[in-house]
């Protein structure tokens, strides 16, 4: 037996078998946009009825493929794993993952309803399934992931398949959309492609968009700086599109971040930069023109927003940004309700003061099922030691990733590719961290940020010992 698996493994490479079912799985789970077909769905409910609701086309299949991708992964890991134990290292990115892992669980285990904190809450389907194969991506790749090419295919994948989705999202934008929707999306014109909400659109397309600029800047002239110029440009109008203030103010930020980070390099490139300058002002122009100037207004509502939150009418400061200043001044408070391991994931609407909200907003069955921000979330669903824990993982990988101060990126050599590499990982997680609090994790979009994290693992565990090989993957 040992020996047919000794032969399984080497003829198979059982390690590239999952690094690329995870990339597959990211590619699924970004294109999984089902037509509005049907009306009604039968939902498994915790007393192992059916409950009969609106058909999901949109964060339903993704679960499924999540799901499935990590069972499968989990089986193959453990085929892996038997005879490569040394393959996995003892690490401080591998003990918070497997802390969170822990915490989840017994958060899981220990919730208001555990049904719901097992599979999620219906259309959201966060529940412990979701988290547990996000840790489970991360894990993965930053353990198996130890050569420099794997980092380019997964980079390939994701920016031709956010070239795409800001061609159908730029493309909703002016009324196309070849794609049935349901009827609650029946009348949008904000861009959404296939994340099913403008605001997760947005989360995706401001973690892409610095490393394709970053792509453009340090490719020298030819086709692949022509598309990664197209690919910054196409980005870019898919997040003005989504008109999400959050992940504007993020972008912004994040870019803020590189001027002081990367001057030295950044002063090299005036030319590259001005021309890119020259089509996103172009682009804003143009994208500004329609709608009756929704940019324009969206961009100064985030003033009239700052001015109300330095107003002294307590109602006109909750009403700021769609009444999430009500929603974040009611969600505090409940992480300390369960300040250990939480109420339970997605158990949020069981606990949030629905007809406080209800009341004060004037709606009659809209139920806030989100805190609206990622670290609140975290905090009233799983306890506080996860959200510390959470936020740790994130300051551990920027400061780890955070770029020395060079001069110029030279691609066609080892050390050029992994401080490209360490660059773009950097942005990429500091733009997601940076809109995550304004926004909510969503089985969309959370996959690729978390396989995106695994790989900036991969980076942390493998540069300072100089593992990584040159060779074809």
């Amino acid at each position: 037996m040992i020996k047919l698996m000794n032969k399984f493994n080497h003829k198979l490479k059982l390690d590239k078998i999952i690094i690329y079912l995870i990339m597959v799985s990211n590619f699924l789970i970004l294109f999984a946009y089902l037509p509005f077909y049907q009306e009604f769905q039968l939902f498994k409910n915790a007393d192992n009825n059916f409950q009969l609701l609106r058909f999901d086309n949109i964060y339903y299949p993704r679960l499924k493929i999540l799901s499935w991708s990590a069972f499968i992964l989990l089986i193959l890991f453990l085929i892996y794993i038997i005879k490569n134990q040394d393959q996995i290292k003892n690490n401080l990115f591998n003990y918070l993952i497997f802390s969170l892992f822990i915490l989840f669980s017994l958060s899981t285990y220990f919730a208001l309803d555990r049904f719901t904190a097992l599979n999620g809450r219906f259309y959201r389907w966060e529940g412990f399934i979701a988290l547990a194969a996000y840790l489970f991506f991360a894990f993965l790749i930053a353990n198996l992931v130890n050569k420099i090419d794997y980092f380019k295919i997964y980079a390939y994948l994701i920016w031709g398949a956010a070239s795409v989705l800001s061609i159908y999202g730029i493309l909703q934008f002016f009324g196309v959309d070849f794609i049935k929707r349901d009827p609650l999306r029946e009348n949008w014109y904000r861009a959404f492609s296939t994340f099913g909400n403008p605001n997760f659109a947005a989360s995706f397309a401001v973690m892409i968009l610095p490393t394709l600029i970053m792509l453009y800047l340090t490719l020298k002239k030819g086709k692949y700086k022509i598309a990664a110029f197209g690919g910054s440009s196409l980005v870019f109008a898919f997040l003005l599109t989504t008109a999400t203030r959050g992940a504007w103010l993020a972008f912004a930020l994040t870019v803020f971040a590189a001027i002081f980070l990367l001057f030295d390099f950044l002063k090299n490139k005036k030319k590259e930069i001005f021309k890119l300058l020259i089509v996103f002002i172009l682009i804003i122009i143009i994208l500004n023109s329609f709608h009756g100037g929704l940019m324009g207004l969206r961009f100064i509502s985030i003033f009239h927003d700052l001015q109300d939150l330095s107003s002294a009418e307590e109602d006109e400061i909750d009403r700021v940004g769609t009444y999430r200043i009500f929603i974040y001044r009611n969600s505090l408070p409940l992480i300390m309700e369960n300040p250990y391991l939480g109420v339970g994931p997605d158990n949020f609407a069981e606990i949030f003061p629905q007809e406080k909200y209800r009341e004060f907003t004037g709606t009659k069955n809209r139920v806030v099922d989100k805190a609206h921000s990622e670290y609140i979330q975290l905090g009233v669903t799983t306890g506080i030691p996860a959200l510390v824990i959470y936020l740790f993982l994130l300051l551990y990988v920027l400061y780890n990733l955070k770029p020395k101060t060079f001069n110029t990126i030279n691609l066609e050599s080892i050390k050029g590719k992994k401080k490209f590499i360490k660059t773009t990982l950097f942005l990429s997680v500091l733009a997601y961290s940076l809109q995550a609090a304004l926004n909510i994790s969503v089985v969309t979009v959370a996959p690729i940020f978390w396989t995106i994290l695994g790989f900036a693992g991969a980076y942390i565990i493998n540069y300072n010992e100089d593992d990584f090989e040159e060779e074809s993957s």
